[in-house]
């Protein structure tokens, strides 16, 4: 598989830096060919390395460098050089934490069973915290984060 395309986005993936340019350049050729053109400006590269600085490439689109960016976010999730999921994962924590503070009111009322209040937890909190997890690539601290964020949660609940 070397792309990935949903709507007007497009993801390119190559091995090599010469097989990336090559296949940019049959894409941009199979573009012209039905008169549509990609945008320099919004198109970047990106290299996936376990080496704290990537590599850098020289890829261009029309005699112009494509600049070398160290996440670009696709389809809601958060790409990162080292493909690790630790940014994505505090994004969706945060998102969690902020739906959370609206329910608030419902969420840590003691006068809701509390089996109610987690059935709600678990219906709306839960799955935008996970939201996307499918993709991720968990390391023990980001586990940890998704631990505490949920218990976090339930002593709010509960007022612990």
């Amino acid at each position: 598989m070397n792309n990935i395309r949903f709507a007007d986005e497009t993801v390119l993936i190559a091995e090599s830096e010469k097989n990336l340019q090559k296949l940019l350049d049959t894409v941009q050729k199979q573009c012209e060919n039905f008169e549509m053109q990609i945008n320099v400006e919004k198109a970047e590269v990106m290299v996936f390395s376990e080496k704290k600085q990537p590599p850098k490439i020289k890829v261009s689109l029309n005699c112009e460098m494509l600049k070398q960016g160290n996440q670009f976010k696709y389809l809601g999730s958060i790409m990162t050089s080292d493909a690790k999921s630790t940014v994505d994962i505090k994004c969706s924590i945060v998102v969690a934490k902020n739906t959370f503070t609206g329910m608030k009111a419902i969420l840590t009322n003691l006068k809701m069973p509390s089996q109610l209040r987690y059935r709600i937890l678990t219906c709306y909190i839960t799955p935008i915290l996970l939201y996307r997890s499918e993709n991720w690539t968990l390391n023990k601290t980001d586990i940890r984060k998704i631990k505490a964020a949920e218990m976090r949660f339930l002593r709010r609940m509960e007022k612990v």
